[in-house]
């Protein structure tokens, strides 16, 4: 998530979420995660994952149980103790997905 105009704000927020996709061995893999900053077509966070630029997840907003499909749009090097920084932009935008945050 660089420095390249965006339609919506960056908000630094904490929205805890549950993310889904297929491994590269077939099996679907499982992780949940808290958001760094949010706008209303995605977000970037940390996972123990690994995930690679262009993957497809499923997204789970924990608090309000709204789902979507998102693309990983952007993925930092593992790092010791933090894992991977991972930024995911939406397929489609949900506008009740952030639920009162962004719109």
């Amino acid at each position: 998530m660089g420095s390249e105009k965006r339609s919506t704000p960056r908000v630094p927020l904490s929205v805890p979420l549950r993310l889904r996709w297929s491994g590269g061995d077939g099996n679907v893999k499982e992780e949940q995660t808290v958001t760094e900053v949010l706008n209303a077509s995605g977000a970037r966070f940390w996972l123990q994952g690994p995930l690679q630029l262009g993957m497809e997840v499923e997204v789970v907003n924990l608090n309000n149980k709204e789902t979507a499909r998102a693309r990983v749009a952007w993925a930092g090097e593992a790092e010791a103790g933090h894992g991977q920084r991972v930024a995911i932009q939406f397929l489609t935008v949900k506008a009740a997905f952030w639920g009162s945050e962004p719109s």
